[in-house]
């Protein structure tokens, strides 16, 4: 008798089970992560500056690809976008400050004695914040080349049209050379204010540097990298003293974290500053120095708090608006040359109403130890100065802005004078 039917049902029956749950198993699912944006910082439609910044790798803000706009340059591999915006600002002062008709411009809010404490309520109107900007891109065999340009027309001083650099660098994967902002600032943790000239607490300095960035990692929802930056000098001293004496480039190093919640930025910048006589040759140098630290938190339906905090000794320079012109150094009584003591502190803060609604606050400290210059500096030497805002901004369209900014500024010079201006404007820009 034959075993081999038996044997087969079985084997059938020992089976079944394992047929049954393979059957009745729910499908694999895909437990990977999506993919991560390019930067996790979130393009706030601040201003032009957030989207024209250098980034580690040539990344774009908030996108998988880059941005919309870019056209083939025939018979290259060069991909090209034009942009820019065009503004119109109308501005109610409660006096006029000559220095700060079209920006607030803290350093120029006279004082008693000056031209301008004792005048009126004024008027004025400017489109000099209009911009202009070119932004190329290609590929290399070296990595992802971007070569930016961007300009605008402003002055704070009047609503005169004068050409302004913003920005020119090429930047070959990390590795940038031109005009662009320092290692030592933070633009991404600039609050969103329409007034141009911007919080004057700030970190802001533009000029010529070579600058490299180190990525340290980039994970699925954190990055972190150090810039380093050899940058042009810019020593500032009053008039008075002598001619600045620049020996050695300005050099700064950046530590930046970024991340879903947001970004954190320590820095510090070491500079000589000097000055030296033209005829005898004679001068001065003194070491300058400046650390800063500063951030953005990303809140709930789109609230975003940012703040910065910078301090150090002959770093005027590197602040929005710490003098007109800012001093580094002066000579104390004895006649020797020193660095001046200097810190600065902002907070701002964004609202999101509605997708097309927002409002921005913020709020700006800025401190000078002019005790050891006081006589080098004269009685209307920069001290202190305070900046606030307020603004409401309407966006109907993507590229269309309306808005309308309460501003208020005050300004301490080293005699103990002090005034203060209160400012209403009103914005329209058309982004393109």
């Amino acid at each position: 008798m034959s075993l081999r039917g038996p044997i087969a049902r079985a084997a059938l029956l020992l089976a079944l089970p394992s047929i049954v749950r393979a059957q009745t198993t729910d499908p694999p699912t895909d437990t990977a992560e999506p993919t991560r944006p390019e930067t996790f910082v979130v393009d706030r439609q601040r201003s032009p500056d957030q989207k024209l910044v250098p980034r580690p790798d040539n990344a774009n803000l908030a996108t998988l690809q880059p941005p919309a706009g870019f056209f083939s340059i025939p018979n290259t591999s060069i991909q090209l976008k034009p942009g820019g915006d065009v503004s119109a600002v109308f501005f109610v002062s409660s006096k006029l400050a000559p220095g700060a008709q079209t920006g607030l411009v803290t350093s120029s809010i006279p004082v008693p004695g000056q031209a301008g404490y004792a005048t009126g309520v004024q008027v004025t109107a400017s489109a000099n914040q209009t911009n202009l900007s070119l932004d190329f891109r290609m590929a290399t065999p070296f990595g992802p080349l971007r070569m930016l340009y961007d300009n605008d027309f402003y002055t704070s001083s009047s609503s005169s049209f004068v050409y302004d650099l913003d920005y020119l660098y090429v930047q070959v994967a990390n590795l940038l050379i031109g005009f662009s902002d320092s290692a030592f600032v933070d633009p991404d943790a600039w609050p969103a204010t329409l007034d141009y000239a911007g919080n004057s607490a700030d970190v802001f300095k533009r000029h010529v540097l070579v600058q490299y960035t180190w990525v340290v990692f980039k994970h699925q929802r954190s990055d972190l990298f150090v810039r380093f930056s050899v940058e042009q000098p810019g020593a500032q001293i009053p008039t008075a003293v002598g001619n600045p004496w620049n020996v050695a480039p300005d050099g700064a190093i950046a530590v930046r974290f970024e991340a879903v919640p947001g970004h954190l930025q320590l820095g510090t910048v070491v500079r000589a500053v000097g000055e030296q006589n033209v005829n005898s040759g004679a001068g001065q140098i003194v070491c300058a120095w400046g650390l800063s630290l500063s951030g953005a938190l990303n809140l709930w339906a789109g609230d975003i708090l940012t703040a910065g905090v910078a301090g150090g000794q002959g770093l005027a320079a590197y602040f929005h608006d710490a003098g007109s012109p800012p001093v580094d150094a002066a000579l104390n009584a004895t006649g020797q040359l020193t660095a001046v003591p200097i810190l600065g502190t902002f907070v701002g803060y964004t609202h999101q109403w509605t997708q097309q609604w927002s409002s921005t606050a913020s709020y700006g400290l800025l401190l000078t130890d002019t005790s050891a210059v006081s006589t080098s500096l004269g009685p209307n030497g920069y001290s202190r100065a305070q900046y606030a805002s307020l603004n409401v901004v309407y966006r109907p369209w993507k590229p269309l802005l309306i808005g309308i900014e309460g501003l208020w500024g005050y300004q301490r010079v080293v005699s103990g004078g002090s005034g203060d201006l209160w400012r209403m404007q009103t914005n329209l820009q058309f982004t393109f």
